[in-house]
C-alpha cells in the first residue's frame, strides 16, 4: 500500500506481549500521517496520535484505514 499525506492508518500492536491479554485489541487509532518519509529513513511515517504530539512510525506497522460511509 502506498501512504499518502493525510491518509488515515491504524497502527498494530505486539501480538506477542504477554501484558496486552488475550481479548485487547489488535489495533490503535486510527491515526491521521502527516509526513512520509521514503527510502533514506528506510520508510517511516510521522503520524498525529493527538493534536500536540508527533511519532514516527515504521511503514511496516501500518494498515490502511477505510472510512465507512453511509
Amino acid at each position: 500500500h502506498e501512504f499518502r499525506i493525510h491518509d488515515k492508518v491504524l497502527i498494530r500492536r505486539d501480538i506477542g506481549n504477554p501484558y496486552l491479554g488475550k481479548l485487547a485489541k489488535p489495533t490503535q487509532g486510527p491515526f491521521k500521517i502527516i509526513d512520509v518519509q521514503q527510502l533514506p529513513i528506510n520508510g517511516t511515517v510521522l503520524i498525529q496520535p493527538s493534536p500536540t504530539s508527533v511519532e514516527r512510525v515504521n511503514i511496516h506497522r501500518l494498515l490502511p484505514f477505510f472510512e465507512c460511509y453511509n
